[in-house]
C-alpha cells in the first residue's frame, strides 16, 4: 500500500519532518518526506500505514492536508530529501521558539558538551523567523548557514533516534555563532556582562529579533540612568525574570497569566506586582509591572546568576528597534553583548494583559509573528494598516499574513523599516499585490506609501476596519462594531473615534457615537489633556481655573486650528484632567491608564446615566450629565468608577438601540480604548448580561495593531 500527501499548516521549522522521520520508523515505514516551498511532501509505503497516519495526523501544527497519487520507484527506508521551491500554495512559517525545557536541562548539565552553550537549541526550539532568508525553511536559507556543523553535530544532525535530527539550528560551543563583551568570548564574554549589571551598569545585550538595554532593577541610580538613554521619562520598563518561583515572588499572578507567560510566545505580560526591593523608577506610576521569562540560553545563563533585570529595547523612544551591530556601538551605555549571528527580522518582545481570563495583545512581534488566520479573502491584496502602531498584512491562498509591530510612521526610521519589511516579508512569501486596501486619512503616511505601489486602490473607514480585525478572527460575516479609540478619520471629514456600527464585510453604516464636540487640533492637543477637559467644559466656564482658558475659548470660538471629533480617548484624556488624576500624556495612553488606576482603587461609584439622544434612526451618547455632577462635587476622583460604569453601561444601551434596528446579536469591541481592563471588563458582563454574543481580538491587538487584518477581511461588492 502507498500513500502520497501534501501537508499545509505550521509544519516547518517545528522539527515536522524529523517528527514524521521518527513515527515512520516506529511503524515500519518507508519512503521521503520534504519540504516544498509552502507545504510539506510525504510518500509513505509499506509497514503499519494506517496506524502510521493516525499518528501523523495529530501532530498540532497541521491544518489540512491532500493526498495525491505517488509514480515513481518504491523506497528500502524511510529518508527526508533535499527541499525545493514546490509550487505558488501560500507557505506558514513558525516564530521564533523559546528553549526547550531539554535544552534548559542540558546547558546547566557538567557532562554535555553543549554546558552553558549560549546558542543551544533543538528541533523543538531556538530561532526561526528572525533568522530565515527564505523559505522553505533549512540552515542554508538561514544566517546559521555561516555556522557549518562539526563532526558531532553532523553525527547528531543524521541520527534520526536524537532530538537534533534535522535541526536546523543546532550548534555546539566548536561550531556555532560565538558571544561577546568588549575583548571576552563565550562564558567569560557573559560573566563580566553580569558583573557589569549587578554593579550598577548599564548595558547592551543583542536579542533574538533586536538589541535591549539591561539593568539592575533594584538599582534607582541604574534605572534613572537607563531612562536617560532612552529619554523616556514616565513610560514603564519591562522586567525578565529567571522561573516562575521568581515571578511569585514579585507578582500576583493568575492561572490565566502564567499560562501566557510560558506560553511559546514568552511575551511581557502585564502584572500586579507585590510590595518589594524592585525599584519604584521602573514602573514609575503604573500599577501593572511588564514580566516576562527568559527564552535565548544566554538570557538562561544571565538568570541564573542575577534573578530579575530589567530588559527593553535599545532603542530611543519610538524609534525602530536597533539590530545592527554599528548601530548598537553608538549606545552610550556601558558595553554591548553581542554575537556574531545576524538578525534578519526586526522583532520587538509582544506585551499581552489578561482580563477576565482572556488575552488582550497590546504589541504583537516576537512568539506571534508570522503566524497567520484562514479566511475567504481575494488573493495578493496588501493591506497598509494604520500610522499608530504600524503594521501591514498580505493575502495568499486563504491565509492572510500581518507583519510585526513597526511603531509610529510619524518617525522617520519606522517609515523607512515599514518600507523594507514590505519588501521582505513579501519576497519570504512570494506574494506579489495586485490591489491595496488602506485607510481612508488622507494624510497617512502609510496609505501614501500603499498608493506609490501604483496598484488600484480601496481606502477604507478606520473603526470600519477596527470591526472587521474582530470579524476575521472569529469568521463572522456581520456584526455591531464599536469602536472606541483615540483618532480615525471618519467619512464626513470629522476625527470619529467612538463609533457604534453595523457591519458586514462590504460595508458599514453609522449607527450611533459620542455627541461630538470642537477640539483643537494638532498632537499636542492629544498630549495635553487638560487642553480636552477645558474644551469638553467649555459651557460651564472656566471651572478648571486654567490661565489659557480664554485663548482657548476664543480659538474653539473662532474655529482656529480646530477639529469635530468624537474621540472616546480624547474624553477619557480630559475626564482624567477635570477630576485631577493626570493632566499629560507622556507617553501614548498615560491618562486613561491613570484612570483606570483610581477607577479601579474605588468600591462605591455614584450611578450616572448617560443618556443617548435619538436622532431619527442613529443615536448620540450625551457625557453632560457625568460633567455637570463633576463640576458640583469637591471629590472630583471619587467619581473615576462612576466615569467607567457609565460609559460602560451607555456602551449596552447603545448595542441594545443597534440590535432593534438591524437584528444582529454578534458585537465586536475594538479599539485602543478597550485596552482599558476596566472599561473592558465593565462592557462584555453588560453586554453579555444584555443576551449579545461578545468578541473581541485576542490573537492579534485590539488597537491599531489590527487595522490591516481588518482590511484584508474587507471585500469589495462585484
Amino acid at each position: 500500500m502507498r500513500a502520497g500527501y501534501r501537508i499545509f499548516g505550521i509544519v516547518q521549522g517545528v522539527g515536522f519532518r524529523p517528527y514524521v522521520a521518527r513515527t515512520a520508523e516506529k511503524y515500519g515505514i518507508c519512503g521521503y518526506v520534504k519540504n516544498c516551498g509552502g507545504y510539506v511532501e510525504l510518500l509513505a509505503e509499506g509497514g503499519h500505514l494506517r496506524s502510521f497516519l493516525h499518528d501523523l495526523f495529530a501532530f498540532s501544527g497541521i491544518i489540512s492536508y491532500e493526498e495525491f497519487t505517488p509514480s515513481g520507484e518504491s523506497f528500502e527506508d524511510f529518508k527526508i530529501v533535499e527541499s525545493t521551491d514546490g509550487d505558488a500554495l501560500p507557505p506558514l512559517l513558525t516564530p521564533d521558539l523559546p528553549l526547550c525545557d531539554e535544552c534548559e536541562t542540558e546547558l546547566f548539565d557538567t557532562s554535555s558538551r553543549r554546558y552553558l552553550h549560549p546558542f543551544i537549541s533543538c528541533a523543538k526550539c531556538g530561532a526561526r523567523y528572525s533568522i530565515t532568508e527564505k523559505i522553505p525553511y533549512d540552515r542554508e536559507r538561514t544566517t546559521m548557514a555561516e555556522f557549518p556543523l562539526c563532526d558531532d553535530c553532523k553525527k547528531e544532525y543524521g541520527d534520526i533516534s536524537n532530538r537534533r535530527h534535522f535541526a536546523q539550528t543546532q550548534c555546539c560551543n566548536e561550531c556555532g555563532p560565538e558571544i561577546y563583551f568588549n575583548n571576552l568570548t563565550g562564558v567569560t564574554a557573559i560573566e563580566k556582562a553580569i558583573e557589569e549589571i549587578t554593579s550598577g551598569k548599564v548595558i547592551a545585550i543583542k536579542g533574538v529579533g533586536g538589541y535591549h538595554l539591561a539593568a539592575d532593577p533594584s538599582n534607582d541610580a541604574a534605572i534613572s540612568r537607563l531612562r536617560e538613554i532612552k529619554r523616556r521619562d514616565k513610560k514603564p520598563f519591562a522586567v525578565m525574570m529567571r522561573d516562575m518561583e521568581t515571578i511569585r515572588k514579585y507578582c500576583h499572578i493568575t492561572d490565566a497569566e502564567e499560562k501566557t507567560l510560558k506560553s511559546n510566545a514568552r511575551p511581557i505580560v502585564l502584572l500586579k506586582p507585590k510590595k518589594s526591593c524592585i525599584s519604584p523608577f521602573v514602573a514609575q506610576e503604573s500599577d501593572r509591572l511588564g514580566v516576562f521569562l527568559p527564552y535565548t540560553g544566554y538570557q538562561h545563563l544571565i538568570l541564573q546568576k542575577i534573578e530579575a533585570i530589567v530588559l527593553t529595547s535599545a532603542n530611543l523612544s519610538d524609534n525602530p528597534i536597533i539590530i545592527e551591530d554599528e548601530d548598537a556601538k553608538k549606545i552610550p551605555c556601558d558595553g554591548v553583548l553581542h554575537h556574531n549571528r545576524e538578525i534578519v527580522t526586526p522583532l520587538d518582545d509582544s506585551v499581552i494583559a489578561i482580563v477576565d481570563d482572556e488575552p488582550v495583545i497590546f504589541r504583537r512581534a516576537r512568539g506571534y509573528v508570522p503566524l497567520t488566520i484562514r479566511a475567504d479573502a481575494e488573493d495578493g491584496i496588501f493591506a497598509a494598516g494604520s500610522d499608530l502602531k504600524a503594521s501591514f498584512g498580505f493575502s495568499k491562498g486563504g491565509n492572510l499574513y500581518l507583519s510585526q509591530y513597526l511603531g509610529d510612521l510619524e518617525n522617520s526610521g519606522n517609515a523607512k523599516r515599514y518600507e523594507s519589511e514590505i519588501k521582505r516579508m513579501g519576497d519570504l512569501f512570494e506574494v506579489r499585490p495586485k490591489r491595496v486596501v488602506c485607510d481612508l486619512h488622507p494624510g497617512f503616511h502609510s496609505s501614501k506609501i500603499a498608493e506609490e505601489m501604483g496598484l488600484p486602490t480601496v481606502k477604507i473607514q478606520h473603526h470600519f476596519a477596527h470591526t472587521l480585525a474582530v470579524m476575521a478572527e472569529f469568521s463572522l460575516d456581520s456584526a455591531i462594531g464599536i469602536s472606541f479609540d483615540g483618532t480615525g478619520y471618519g467619512t464626513d471629514g470629522a476625527i470619529w473615534g467612538s463609533e457604534f456600527i453595523y457591519a458586514d464585510r462590504y460595508g458599514f453604516k453609522r449607527i450611533g457615537h459620542l455627541k461630538e464636540w470642537e477640539m483643537l487640533g494638532g498632537d499636542d492637543f492629544a498630549k495635553d489633556a487638560k487642553k480636552c477637559a477645558i474644551s469638553l467644559l467649555l459651557p460651564y466656564g472656566n471651572v478648571l481655573s486654567d490661565s489659557r482658558f480664554d485663548i482657548i475659548r476664543a480659538a474653539l470660538h473662532n474655529k482656529i486650528n480646530t477639529v469635530r471629533t468624537t474621540s472616546a480617548g480624547r474624553l477619557f484624556d480630559g475626564v482624567a484632567a477635570m477630576l485631577g488624576i493626570c493632566e499629560e500624556n507622556t507617553y501614548e495612553g498615560r491618562c486613561g491608564e491613570a484612570l483606570c488606576r483610581v477607577a479601579e482603587s474605588d468600591c462605591d461609584a455614584a450611578d450616572i446615566r448617560l443618556p443617548l439622544e435619538i436622532l431619527e434612526d442613529e443615536f448620540e451618547i450625551d457625557p453632560t450629565p457625568f460633567f455637570e455632577r463633576v463640576i458640583k462635587n469637591e471629590e472630583k476622583k471619587s467619581f473615576a468608577r462612576a466615569f467607567h460604569i457609565s460609559l460602560a453601561n451607555a456602551i449596552v444601551d447603545g448595542a441594545v438601540f443597534v440590535r432593534e434596528k438591524t437584528s444582529e446579536n454578534n458585537v465586536c469591541l475594538s479599539g485602543g480604548v478597550f485596552q482599558n481592563r476596566l472599561l473592558l471588563s465593565l462592557a462584555k458582563e453588560g453586554l453579555k448580561r444584555a443576551g449579545f454574543n461578545v468578541y473581541h481580538n485576542k490573537k492579534y491587538p485590539l488597537g491599531d495593531g489590527s487595522i490591516a487584518l481588518g482590511q484584508l477581511y474587507f471585500k469589495e461588492r462585484k
